[in-house]
């Protein structure tokens, strides 16, 4: 009644009437909540000025036509897609198409739908061919914000960042990032903050040597008093003292080690396990083959050793673990199979998943054994290159 034009006119004089009744009522709260709620359904509050849009440039307001609205994660939207960016004035330096399809390329995965980030990656892949500035740009900037999100922590930036974890799976499915790539960023999601300080391994060095000298000249270690009686007030003094800090024990192979504290990471923080489940689940299936399997296997590792650190872990946390091993998991058996008969610590694990440890101690001994075998083949590789130096060098002179 209030929107025809007959019915209008008398229906507005009711509804004023009504509200000034209201007003000289003093009705109660429940009540004039409900008269307000009517009488703004049917005549809306006036609006106050609207938003100005923003004037983009032709050719930026274009892009982001094509990356934010046009584009599709079908194979026809990213071929067109890909064909327009081909045809933009690239030999214009003052454009500068490639830093400008790379922002809008980012700010599409971060402000737009969540499954445009595949698309994102795969029309970045077909322009690798043509214009190989745009892929290079983008992953750069991809791992900028990624340790920039590590160093500078922030709750209102973790949408953010785990759109540019998912981002950079889709790269390296995309063949834009390399495996190598991948693991050394997984382990930066679990290191960075966590280095073991110098102060730290030397006391660690040190305990070690004392525990293994013996405590006497006579080399007795220990000296177990039995017949004679303590005082109670000595007990109580020895029970109330505190006790010495003693270090923690870490690997002179080792670089990191979670138990190190940090406030960029705390014990109970569990955003960088999101962000390795994030990425895990993008490239689960590419990167658990049979020549990869060693690396992901010492990753996967050193990822449950983080985990035991860890006081609580959220539901959704919870959740989202495991279903990234369950991924992991398939493909492991399925690779695993294809592969033939793999063993590992000792026993055939052919057609089960990737080792799991119950402790924290189980995956730490692991975890150690598997850096000490990368350290000595590290040296090894080290004293090779050196000596093929050396022949070089002789067989210069000898000339």
């Amino acid at each position: 009644l209030y929107r025809l034009r007959h019915t209008n006119e008398k229906l507005t004089l009711l509804m004023d009437a009504m509200m000034r009744l209201s007003k000289a009522k003093h009705l109660d709260e429940r009540s004039q909540a409900l008269i307000n709620t009517a009488f703004y359904t049917v005549k809306p509050p006036a609006s106050g000025p609207k938003k100005k849009a923003k004037v983009y440039p032709p050719l930026e307001g274009y892009l982001r036509h094509l990356l934010m609205v046009r584009l599709q994660p079908t194979e026809s939207s990213i071929s067109f897609v890909s064909k327009q960016l081909i045809r933009l004035p690239w030999g214009d330096p003052s454009k500068q198409c490639g830093a400008l399809i790379c922002r809008i390329m980012l700010k599409t995965c971060r402000r737009g739908r969540y499954k445009s980030i595949q698309a994102v990656a795969s029309v970045a892949a077909k322009l690798r061919r043509h214009k190989p500035e745009v892929s290079i740009r983008l992953l750069d900037s991809v791992l900028e914000e990624l340790q920039l999100a590590m160093e500078y922590p922030a709750f209102k930036d973790q949408q953010r960042t785990l759109t540019m974890s998912r981002l950079l799976g889709e790269l390296y499915c995309s063949s834009l990032a390399s495996g190598q790539l991948i693991i050394q960023q997984l382990y930066t999601f679990l290191n960075f903050g966590h280095e073991i300080p110098t102060a730290l391994r030397e006391a660690s060095e040190k305990a070690a040597i004392e525990s293994a000298a013996p405590n006497s000249a006579g080399g007795v270690a220990q000296t177990i008093q039995e017949d004679e009686e303590m005082e109670d007030d000595q007990l109580e003094n020895q029970e109330g003292a505190p006790k010495e800090a003693q270090p923690v024990a870490v690997s002179k192979y080792s670089k990191y080690d979670p138990r190190v504290p940090t406030l960029l990471d705390t014990p109970n923080s569990a955003f960088r396990i999101k962000l390795v489940c994030t990425l895990l689940e993008a490239v689960a299936k590419s990167i658990v083959t049979r020549n990869n399997l060693s690396k992901v296997d010492a990753f996967l590792t050193a990822f449950q050793r983080y985990l035991f650190t860890k006081t609580v872990l959220p539901t959704e946390v919870e959740f989202a673990l495991l279903d990234t091993f369950d991924i992991i998991d398939s493909q492991w058996r399925k690779v695993s199979k294809d592969g033939g008969k793999s063993k590992k610590n000792g026993g055939d694990t052919h057609g089960q998943g990737f080792p799991r440890y119950r402790t924290w101690l189980e995956a730490h001994n692991a975890t150690v054994e598997a850096e000490e075998t990368d350290a000595q083949a590290e040296e090894r590789a080290k004293t090779r290159l050196e000596g093929l130096v050396a022949d070089s060098k002789s067989v210069d002179g000898d000339d």
